[in-house]
């Protein structure tokens, strides 16, 4: 603290010395220049506008570059399409119409089957076993000649039995006799079943008979 007040009071010293002798100055140079005053010329400054820096070009942006054209595909021979082979066309077997020995019934309509008739049919003689052998049906249904035995060109005949019912319906057939065996059955069974034939009496009496019957197959 010694040091520090005696310091302050000497820069405070120097300080006044130095503003007192700029302040002369000034009064004296005040007066010089208003001697010089008359000779002075204005000059007039033209305050030159600067030049605004050019504006620097736009940098255009890089187009990115364009992309390798792409290999044309190379189109693949056409392949001729194998034509197709015309149908042969299959032979038709020719196949006769078959010849079913049909005999005309007592209504006029076709009968199916040779019934072992000779052309003069000698008079019914008694059945002591009571089957009916010589019997005309009044409506009959032919039988189907079987689709395997016409392809083979087959014949044959078929006994068959059933019976007569009260109202000339036909129920329980059955094969008796078959020649070739099992050909020409089911076809004679299913035609038999449809047969109707006139109510047999007995003394006047309306009673069920059994009959046979033979069916014959050929072929023309």
């Amino acid at each position: 603290m010694s040091l520090r007040f005696p310091l302050i009071i000497i820069a405070a010293v120097i300080l006044n010395l130095l503003l007192f002798y700029f302040i002369q100055e000034l009064v004296s140079g005040d007066q010089d220049g208003m001697q010089d005053y008359e000779d002075v010329q204005f000059v007039d400054f033209v305050r030159m506008r600067e030049e605004e820096p050019e504006p620097e070009p736009e940098r255009k942006e890089e187009e990115p570059p364009e992309p390798p054209d792409e290999p044309e595909p190379q189109q693949q021979p056409e392949m001729a399409e194998p034509e197709a082979p015309e149908p042969q066309q299959q032979a038709q077997p020719s196949v006769s119409a078959p010849n079913i020995d049909i005999p005309m019934g007592i209504d006029g309509v076709p009968y199916v089957g040779d019934f072992m008739k000779s052309p003069t049919p000698e008079p019914q003689k008694p059945d002591t076993s009571g089957v009916l052998t010589d019997i005309q049906p009044t409506s009959k249904v032919p039988p189907q000649y079987p689709p395997r035995a016409l392809r083979s060109g087959i014949e044959g005949s078929v006994t068959v039995e059933f019976t007569i019912t009260t109202d000339g319906t036909v129920k329980d057939p059955e094969i008796v006799a078959a020649d070739p065996e099992h050909i020409f059955n089911d076809a004679v069974l299913r035609s038999i079943r449809r047969w109707k034939f006139e109510k047999q009496r007995v003394d006047g009496e309306v009673v069920e008979r059994r009959a046979r019957q033979v069916v014959r197959f050929k072929l023309q």
